[in-house]
């Protein structure tokens, strides 16, 4: 464990964008029963006019960045039982397009607020694995792959514009599948790490 000693941070986003972003990282979170609580969580972070929200449940890994105006957050892990508070906030604004969410981190405490209502998160003092170094561009053949089609299909579920294709891209044998999906405002690196055969 780490000790936070960050002073408050603000972030403010679009509703709908920020719905989009939890929405798709959620996806590759361990929602298992026994879960590990650093791959149960939805991690967000904001430096650099950039805001990320990942998670992964080592098989699988959803990272979608935005671009911000100003602002900072700290790396902050929320609960999945957390995400689902923040999800039923911000839904019924998601369409709305003048609507706006500001995050405000004190400490390890997060506080959302939209359209005058407030919730009140406590973030864990986790950090997402590092996994820039798999995320790649520089796809290469290779004679075949196994996968596991349920968690394939579970990347449909990733807010994206469905009129464009999702392009899946091969770097290499027993190497994460890299999927890319098309949105207007968030960038997704997803991952699906291939399955074992005997």
């Amino acid at each position: 464990m780490t000790t936070n000693t960050l002073t408050r941070q603000t972030v403010t986003v679009k509703a709908g964008t920020l719905h989009d972003l939890i929405t798709g990282a959620t996806i590759a979170a361990d929602s298992s029963r026994d879960a590990h609580a650093r791959l149960a969580a939805v991690y967000l972070t904001a430096e650099g006019g950039k805001l990320t929200a990942a998670a992964t449940d080592r098989y699988r890994l959803i990272s979608g960045t935005i671009e911000l105006e100003g602002g900072e957050l700290s790396h902050s892990a929320i609960t999945l039982h957390d995400i689902k508070r923040l999800t039923a906030l911000i839904k019924p604004y998601a369409k709305i397009s003048g609507a706006t969410v500001t995050i405000e981190k004190d400490g390890y405490t997060l506080t959302v607020t939209l359209n005058g209502d407030t919730l009140t998160i406590q973030s864990l003092d986790y950090h997402m694995p590092d996994y820039a170094h798999m995320v790649s561009d520089n796809y290469s053949p290779i004679p075949s792959m196994s996968l596991n089609l349920n968690l394939l299909a579970s990347f449909a579920k990733v807010p994206h514009d469905i009129k464009q294709p999702a392009i899946l891209g091969f770097i290499g044998e027993n190497k994460p599948v890299q999927i890319k999906l098309a949105h207007d405002l968030i960038k997704w690196d997803a991952l699906l790490m291939p399955m074992r055969t005997a």
